[in-house]
């Protein structure tokens, strides 16, 4: 599968909307070889639609931070934020990176940013409470799983986290 995506990004050109077929199943596998990665930046700044502009942007964010290479992501994401009329929906995104490169004094703002823009990923209430988790913040991340308690971000995990803190404050109080 990793040769046809090869073959694939090398065959198509840049501006083509396949390319995004191809970072579907690429994404799938989390291979994206160097030519691809390349032509969907540049399809980025070509194409208008903002939820393609999003899409390759968080594949792109998301394989760099897996592979350890949180500083390509950045990279992405300053350089790619400007494709944005409102760059703060790019906060999640943000958020997960500045996490990846420790830099904490970020991280708490931009989840808070991509809550307040109310950013489309169902995990984002999840990993924020992670954060303040493996900050040694069970209080803060307590009340931010009880904020969106019962929302769109109220998921399986989210809520056994929730359970887990309520018993681990109950006990130390």
């Amino acid at each position: 599968f990793k040769n046809y995506i090869n073959i694939l990004a090398n065959a198509l050109p840049s501006y083509h909307e396949t390319i995004l077929d191809v970072a579907d199943a690429a994404n799938k596998i989390q291979e994206f070889p160097e030519v691809l990665i390349n032509k969907l930046i540049d399809y980025c700044e070509y194409t208008d639609d903002a939820e393609e502009q999003y899409k390759i942007i968080s594949y792109l964010v998301r394989f760099k931070n897996s592979t350890d290479r949180p500083q390509d992501a950045l990279h992405y994401l300053q350089t790619l934020a400007g494709a944005f009329e409102d760059e703060l929906v790019l906060s999640y995104l943000f958020a997960i990176t500045y996490e990846k490169l420790n830099m904490i004094t970020y991280v708490e703002k931009f989840y808070n940013l991509a809550l307040e823009q109310m950013a489309p990923e169902l995990e984002l209430v999840t990993d924020f409470v992670n954060f303040y988790l493996k900050q040694g913040e069970v209080k803060k991340a307590f009340e931010v799983a009880e904020k969106y308690k019962n929302s769109i971000y109220d998921t399986a995990q989210l809520k056994n986290l929730r359970n887990q803190m309520r018993k681990t404050l109950s006990r130390d109080f």
